[in-house]
């Protein structure tokens, strides 16, 4: 019989650690990433890699959209990431970083041989708030290559 209960409270773990990180992130409720294709409409909205980043701010539906791109390295085994999401001091802090696909998705088995290119990635992330907008957006970058000098 306590078997059964053990298997009912652990049931229950995954809801209950998912529903505690929702309120983790505050004014947050939802945020997604897309990589672009080059020529699709959120690819010809990015600007040239190392520029600044669009920022599209929609206060009617609580959203803000930041089309970006970035250099990633290798064109066969590197893609854009988003790491993460915050509010701080009335500020959005978006950061974007480059992850290592391997042969079965990023994080698996590392891929038998990568390209020597410097390939570039467009692009989106989208960021929806329970209430009002921060008042100001700052995306980091951390990419394989900045044109800056």
């Amino acid at each position: 019989m306590q078997r059964r209960a053990l298997l009912a409270a652990l049931a229950t773990l995954p809801a209950a650690t998912v529903a505690g990180c929702g309120a983790r992130d505050g004014p947050i409720t939802d945020r997604s990433f897309r990589i672009c294709d080059f020529e699709s409409d959120c690819g010809r909205r990015a600007p040239d890699p190392g520029g600044d980043p669009v920022i599209e701010r929609r206060p009617e539906s609580r959203e803000i959209t930041i089309y970006g791109a970035m250099y990633v390295g290798s064109g066969s085994c590197d893609r854009a990431v988003l790491e993460s999401t915050r509010v701080v001091d009335d500020a959005l802090v978006v950061r974007v970083g480059v992850g290592r696909q391997g042969m079965f998705g990023f994080g698996a088995v590392p891929s038998p041989g990568c390209t020597a290119d410097m390939s570039v990635d467009r692009y989106r992330v989208g960021v929806r708030f329970r209430s009002s907008l921060p008042a100001s957006v700052r995306v980091v970058e951390d990419a394989a290559w900045d044109p800056e000098p």
